[in-house]
């Protein structure tokens, strides 16, 4: 599958590398800037769901090891 987040790669790392990859490409970041840009779209949702994944794994340890 091409969809990043069910990759078996930690979130962290496909973050950093989606992180990079915005901020080494003006054109990038126009796109992401534009609401209407259905590529802006797609990558700030790639982000936040990697953002979501990277919480609830924090969110695992703490109930593992208690507040």
């Amino acid at each position: 599958s091409s969809d990043v987040c069910s990759s078996d790669l930690p979130p962290e790392l496909g973050l950093q590398v989606i992180q990079g990859y915005v901020q080494g490409d003006p054109v990038v970041q126009q796109r992401m800037q534009n609401q209407n840009d259905p590529f802006g779209q797609r990558i700030t949702k790639l982000m936040k769901q990697l953002q979501f994944q990277i919480q609830q794994r924090q969110n695992a340890r703490i109930g593992r090891l208690g507040a």
